[in-house]
């Protein structure tokens, strides 16, 4: 029997004993489509990096930027009429809390969207720059629609990451593969 050359972080006689829990969990590949469906809103709304598949596209990105702007609307209609029954209807500081709620929600939605859409580009392996083709009028609109919306991503890895969609076994399981052939 051959002796190991000690190491750091090993003990004096022998190596720390390992289950076999934490070894699966290690030895297991990366589940991208489990990170993908717990990846937290923080990353899909803010970040500019990497991808999305269309299901988060649609269910984090739009829905939620949706119900968002529903609860602004509330939340400003009832300041508004707040203000307006304090003050009465011609007052300045409905103006004032409008642009008080106004601004920063403006440029909320706009960092958000451009967030999301320039990580779908990602997916269909363009750049961010390609949202300027929706400046061109009805064609560069509708082109760009159906590729953020509606087309697959790239099958695979790009040149912004992973792809969003690409299966592998669950990095909690442990034991064999059950869907594995021939074990």
């Amino acid at each position: 029997m051959e002796k190991e050359p000690k190491s750091f972080g090993r003990r004096k006689n022998g190596p720390a004993p390992i289950s076999r829990k934490s070894r699966a969990k290690r030895a297991a590949p990366l589940n991208t489509t489990a990170i993908m469906a717990s990846m937290p809103l923080s990353y899909v709304w803010f970040s500019f990096n990497m991808r999305i598949n269309r299901k988060v596209y649609w269910l984090k990105g739009i829905l939620l930027l949706f119900l968002a702007q529903i609860a602004f609307q509330l939340v400003a209609g009832a300041s508004g009429f707040a203000v307006m029954s304090v003050f009465g209807p011609e007052s300045i500081w409905l103006i004032i809390i409008a642009v008080i709620l106004g601004v920063p929600f403006i440029g909320f939605i706009f960092w958000t969207s451009l967030a999301v859409v320039v990580k779908r580009c990602h997916d269909r392996d363009r750049s961010g720059w390609f949202l300027l083709i929706g400046f061109i009028p009805i064609l560069g609109a509708i082109w760009l629609l159906v590729e953020i919306a509606f087309l697959k991503g790239t099958s695979g890895e790009n040149r912004f990451g992973p792809d969003p969609l690409a299966v592998g076994p669950d990095p909690l399981a442990v034991g064999p593969d059950p869907l594995a052939v021939g074990t």
